[in-house]
C-alpha cells in the first residue's frame, strides 16, 4: 500500500510460539503497529513498547474497548479450565 506516495515497509523482528513472523510495519516514519493499538484495533502482547498506548486506549474506550472485551490469552485459559471440569 502507499500513502502520499510513500511504500509500506515491513520488516521481521522475530518468531512467536506459533512459528508466525513478528513484524514491524511502517509507511513513512508512522509505525502502523503502534499507532493500531492506540487506536484500539490491536493489542500489545508482551511489549512494554505499546502497553501504555494499549492502556489510554482502553481508558478512552477506543476501538475494541468500546464494549465488553476480553484478551485472547485470558479467554483461552478460562475455555481450558471449562474443558478440564468437563472432562473430569
Amino acid at each position: 500500500g502507499y500513502r502520499n506516495g510513500e511504500k509500506l515497509k515491513c520488516v521481521a523482528e522475530g518468531i512467536d510460539h506459533y512459528k508466525r513472523e513478528l513484524s514491524i510495519c511502517r509507511i513513512g516514519d508512522v509505525e502502523l503497529n503502534f499507532e493500531m493499538v492506540k487506536e484500539g484495533y490491536a493489542l500489545s502482547y508482551k511489549n512494554e513498547k505499546y502497553a501504555l498506548v494499549e492502556k489510554r486506549a482502553k481508558q478512552r474506550k477506543k476501538g475494541i474497548w468500546k464494549g465488553k472485551f476480553m484478551r485472547p490469552e485470558i479467554y483461552r485459559a478460562i475455555k481450558r479450565e471449562r474443558e478440564k471440569e468437563k472432562n473430569s
